[in-house]
């Protein structure tokens, strides 16, 4: 998914036209208002022939106008405005196009994060995922506006000034030409330079946003340690390379309209000679050399905006392979088709084995479990010893390398993943709220939520009294991952989240670290009337939790050292007994 600086934007330009497809009409429409506007152009330097040919003492070779006096000013008038009209035509169906296909670049990218594979979001930061949807995506599409709109404008310009300098005197239009291929060979040279600038600036950009959202993240850490200035350190330096990048893609991108205005000055020096040269001899007239320098004066302002042009269609194409990289990331493997109207909950772990990518000590080693329908299980020992690996190989957001988990009889792989993930409930330790209302956090990825059974489950959850109290009840707006609550009270809307789904398999993973003693006992009340008719797996730390679970299962570097009750495990002097005695001292 890695951009790279040398990967030729032709097919992203191919594939990012297929989104303008749907509104080729618009993109039509535009377009026509800018060929007319093109048009135009020639028709100043035309005007201005004439003007100078009937103007002045009515000679032989001197005729009066053929119109009224007061023509010539309407028409100059008429000119500019419907120019001006055409180009707001034009830049309105192009701009209105472009919107839309960056709400659709919008749309596909982040539907891939939702249903993207999981290692997505361990190879990519947050910030980096934003940059892409935000500003990536208007990059991609405005690149694509740019070339056509501006640059199409400049070409159509151009070739409309061109032919009618042709038309005038196609001998000096031909010297014309000959600054085309310099021109050409310059900007081609200066544009691969600023290809590998522009995608050193996103990839900097990418780490300035990462640094600012880890910052926001750990301000209180930051503060407590006394580390702004090491972070203000970091931030600054990073920054500086930013600068040092934007520089040398502006010089580049600056370097191009001085070298075509150079160029096209040489071409129309000599031009001039000839003409004036032509003058005197008779060969044309005042009119004609007017009309002639004005048009190959109008004609340098179209090949300064080609200049302008490619800077941003550079800029296009890094975003377009950072954008289409995400958007083509795999997708969540779901091969499966198994589906139950409701999980018995017997689940099996058969010689699992997992390693993580980048690790050389395997996470779960060769783990062989077998937890019955209805049974609560608890899993406990050292952090590191391969808990959560296990927990998370239910809902399938870890796959094992070896071994397979039997979930009713039937390979986790054979599992459509909606009716898995349907199954199974899970209160983490680390919270997760969105910015929405309580009921949307409670009734989660439901479309008609019940607000009598939210209701309960917040009762049950010791939470419901709470929300009574805020301003707008169960339909109050909690902010930031549930910033406006306490650390508890963000725990048991967790908790009431888990109730309301009542699924036939429940994972706690330190569902109750954030309660205190008498919320904690509270909330272990309702979740024991919740696991009476589930499977039940919970994590904990506080092994004092733990002592109604049916089965307690230690682990230690990834493997099960034992397995029983509390009070056969106590009885014994296992190292669960050695556990509870060190958290008691």
């Amino acid at each position: 998914m890695s951009s790279h600086p040398t990967d030729k934007p032709q097919k992203l330009f191919v594939r990012l036209f297929d989104y303008y497809r749907p509104y080729f009409k618009i993109f039509l429409l535009g377009y026509f208002f800018l060929i007319l506007a093109a048009l135009m152009e020639p028709l100043i330097p035309s005007m201005m022939k004439i003007l100078l040919d009937h103007a002045g003492q009515q000679t032989a070779a001197v005729k009066p106008l053929p119109w009224p006096i007061w023509v010539p000013p309407l028409a100059v008038i008429s000119l500019f405005a419907g120019r001006a009209l055409l180009g707001f035509l034009s830049s309105v169906a192009l701009g209105t196009a472009n919107n839309k296909v960056v709400t659709r670049l919008q749309n596909d990218v982040f539907n891939r994060l939702l249903v993207g594979d999981l290692r997505l979001y361990e190879k990519e930061s947050t910030s980096s995922l934003i940059n892409t949807i935000r500003g990536e995506t208007h990059s991609a599409g405005g690149c694509f506006t740019s070339v056509m709109q501006d640059g199409g404008r400049n070409v159509l310009t151009a070739l409309g000034l061109i032919a009618y300098l042709f038309w005038l005197n196609w001998h000096l239009t031909l010297l014309v030409l000959i600054v085309m291929p310099v021109v050409a060979i310059a900007v081609r040279k200066i544009g691969q330079r600023m290809r590998a600038t522009h995608f050193k600036v996103q990839k900097l950009a990418e780490e300035v946003s990462y640094v600012i959202e880890e910052n926001t993240h750990a301000h209180k850490l930051i503060r407590l340690h006394g580390a702004q200035a090491n972070q203000q350190s970091r931030f600054s330096q990073l920054v500086e390379s930013y600068r040092t990048q934007m520089t040398r893609s502006l010089i580049a991108s600056a370097a191009i309209t001085p070298i075509t205005q150079i160029a096209a000055s040489f071409a129309l020096a000599l031009i001039l000679s000839l003409a004036l040269q032509q003058n005197e001899a008779g060969q044309v007239t005042v009119g004609d050399l007017a009309a002639y320098l004005t048009a190959m004066l109008m004609l340098i302002s179209p090949l300064k905006g080609l200049g302008d042009v490619m800077p941003n269609v550079h800029r296009g194409s890094v975003a377009l392979k950072r954008v289409f990289g995400l958007m083509d990331y795999p997708l969540e493997a779901n091969t499966g088709t198994h589906q139950v109207t409701r999980v018995r909950g017997d689940i099996k772990f058969i010689n699992i084995q997992k390693t993580y990518e980048g690790a050389q000590i395997p996470a779960i080693k060769n783990i062989t479990l077998h937890i019955q329908p209805s049974q609560m299980v608890a899993l406990v020992g050292a952090s590191g010893s391969g808990k959560t690996t296990l927990a998370n190989m239910l809902p399938h957001f870890v796959r094992a390398d070896e071994g397979d988990l039997l979930i009713d009889g039937v390979s986790i792989a054979k599992w459509d993943l909606r009716s898995l993930r349907n199954s199974i409930a899970m209160v983490n330790q680390d919270t997760t709220l969105l910015n929405d209302t309580v009921l949307a956090n409670v009734c989660l990825g439901n479309a008609a939520p019940d607000i009598a059974r939210a209701e309960k489950a917040l009762t049950d959850a010791h939470l419901w009294l709470h929300v009574k109290t805020m301003p707008q009840g169960i339909w109050t707006q909690i902010g930031h991952n549930g910033h406006t609550l306490s650390g508890g009270q963000r725990q048991r809307l967790a908790i009431a989240r888990a109730l309301y789904k009542a699924t036939p398999i429940l994972i706690l993973d330190e569902a109750t670290s954030a309660l205190d003693s008498e919320s904690e006992h509270l909330v272990q009340a309702a979740i024991a009337k919740l696991t009476q008719s589930c499977t039940t797996l919970i994590i904990a730390h506080r092994l004092s939790t733990v002592k109604h679970a049916d089965l307690i299962v230690v682990m230690e570097a990834g493997e099960i050292v034992e397995q029983g009750t509390y009070d056969n495990l106590m009885s014994n002097g296992s190292t669960f007994a050695r556990l509870v005695r060190q958290q008691l001292a």
